[in-house]
């Protein structure tokens, strides 16, 4: 167990061995397992749970439950449920909160549920989840595992587990003329 300089410890965190946090925030009631990295400028907020190997770095503001070897990078905003080894990109955004200020709704085996927690909100991935650059996720999203979310794709309802979600692209043929002198 690590705590480095300009770190800030609210209180009741509980570290596995070999786990660091290095000039980041954590806020109360945080476990950390074994192995997990939170470094230069990360947030962990409250009764957040990080598995083993897991690591939040580079102003990531992170919320939820990550299982073993996840990774966030850079600024992003996460509140979110996820399986073993997702690895995020830079600049996604988790939603949170319904513009309508509802909970999500979910078709479970054919029932309609809605979680009376505020978690049903979170975004959930499942096992090796890997998204872009600037991905959107909104309140409620569901990702299968095995899944890859291309650059700036805004994710939302249910995706299929084992496909590739990428934004359509029209390319454009055009002719270049170079100027001589």
């Amino acid at each position: 167990m690590r705590i480095g300089l300009c770190s800030e410890i609210e209180g009741g965190l509980y570290m596995w061995p070999e786990s660091s946090v290095d000039d980041s925030m954590i806020e109360k009631d945080v476990i950390l397992g074994a192995g997990t990295c939170i470094r230069r400028k990360g947030f962990v907020r409250s009764e957040s749970v990080l598995m083993a190997g897991s690591r939040i770095e580079c102003a990531a503001d992170y919320e939820g439950t990550s299982g073993p070897g996840t990774i966030f990078m850079h600024p992003s905003q996460c509140w979110i449920c996820c399986g073993r080894r997702c690895d995020c990109g830079a600049g996604n955004f988790f939603g949170t909160w319904r513009f309508d200020s509802k909970a999500s709704k979910f078709l479970i085996r054919g029932r309609q549920v809605t979680p009376k927690e505020k978690v049903g909100n979170a975004t959930f991935l499942g096992d090796n989840v890997r998204s872009a650059v600037m991905v959107n996720f909104t309140p409620g999203t569901r990702v299968g595992s095995d899944t890859l979310i291309g650059p700036g794709v805004v994710a939302t309802g249910r995706l299929d587990p084992g496909r590739a979600y990428l934004l359509k692209q029209d390319i454009v043929k055009a002719r270049v003329s170079l100027l001589r002198r």
